[in-house]
């Protein structure tokens, strides 16, 4: 859906939870950065709520909607206010008198003369404070959406830091490993007056590794970049895993424009500094410039896989 306008039955399809997990993530970023799609999903919203009330909400769409959308706490309060507001409105109803047998009065007048008859004070009354308490809501709930976007924001950024120190930590450990093979390597030569010609030098591989982590969308922001030297031998992919799956086995696939360059069947979590990971080396002649997706799944005791995670990072080649 990259690039894709979302029109209003496909918001629809997800506040009905009809679209994948996939389809779900990628329309959610979008909102967070895209103000203008986040009001036109409130505006899907406050039109299937007042189908749903008037009970002119689709056949195909009733099942979902009282299974699905009303399964949050949040939405179940917003129909219970429009229910209450529609009842206050239909209680009283002033009847029209003719035409010609009541005499013309000022708008102001007959507002005053409906407003004196005791059940329409009431439900004037009642519609006045279901107002105010709605409008109450509204701000609550608003200023609760910019308290968890602020959070949000604050997470990735902490989670950014996070891989940034990992990535320095794995380079400076590459870096390190290379110069002990190169000191032992000087120090075979100085006990045995150089390299013989029986045991050739072989060289050392050169690896490039990279830290994917947990709930990062695939925006420009966000995205993880690596770029890989010509000589390179090795992508080695460091996942963390959320701290929230149990699964003890995972498989891994490596996909770029649909095609899939590598797959891992099975793999057992190990503990990092950031959480448990799964480890992941590939060629790196199979890996070309561009942008990957890892879809990490979780693996059952009875052999079921479910999508636990999607990652993405971009690659340079030199």
């Amino acid at each position: 859906m990259t690039n894709t306008r979302f029109s209003d039955d496909l918001i629809v399809q997800y506040l009905l939870g009809e679209l994948s997990e996939k389809q779900q993530v990628e329309l959610e970023d979008r909102a967070f950065q895209d103000p203008v799609l986040l009001s036109n999903i409130a505006a899907v919203e406050h039109d299937l709520i007042d189908e749903y009330v008037a009970g002119e909400i689709r056949a195909n769409r009733l099942e979902r909607f009282e299974s699905h959308f009303l399964a949050s706490p949040e939405r179940l309060k917003k129909v219970a206010f429009a229910k209450a507001l529609k009842d206050v409105v239909a209680q009283e109803q002033p009847r029209q008198p003719a035409r010609d047998q009541t005499p013309h009065r000022t708008f102001f007048a007959s507002l005053a003369a409906f407003l004196n008859r005791p059940a329409a004070a009431y439900a004037f009354g009642v519609a006045v404070l279901v107002l105010a308490v709605g409008a109450v809501w509204l701000v609550m709930n608003t200023l609760n959406l910019r308290s968890e976007l602020a959070r949000l924001r604050s997470t990735q950024d902490a989670q950014s830091s996070e891989r940034r120190r990992l990535e320095t930590e794995l380079d400076s450990e590459r870096k390190r490993s290379e110069e002990l093979a190169a000191q032992l390597e000087q120090a075979n030569q100085n006990q045995t007056g150089g390299p013989t010609p029986e045991t050739p030098k072989s060289p050392s591989p050169i690896i490039a590794a990279l830290t994917l982590l947990p709930g990062l969308s695939r925006s420009e922001g966000t995205t993880p970049k690596l770029t890989i030297a010509k000589d390179a031998t090795t992508l080695r992919l460091q996942i963390v895993i959320d701290p929230r799956e149990t699964y003890r086995v995972f498989s891994a696939a490596v996909s770029a424009g649909g095609r899939t360059v590598y797959a891992a069947p099975r793999l057992v979590p190990t503990k990092a500094h950031a959480g448990h990971s799964v480890y992941l080396n590939i060629a790196a002649s199979a890996i070309k410039s561009g942008r990957y997706e890892v879809s990490l799944k979780g693996l059952a005791d009875n052999g079921s896989a479910e999508d636990v995670g999607f990652y993405y990072f971009d690659v340079t080649k030199k």
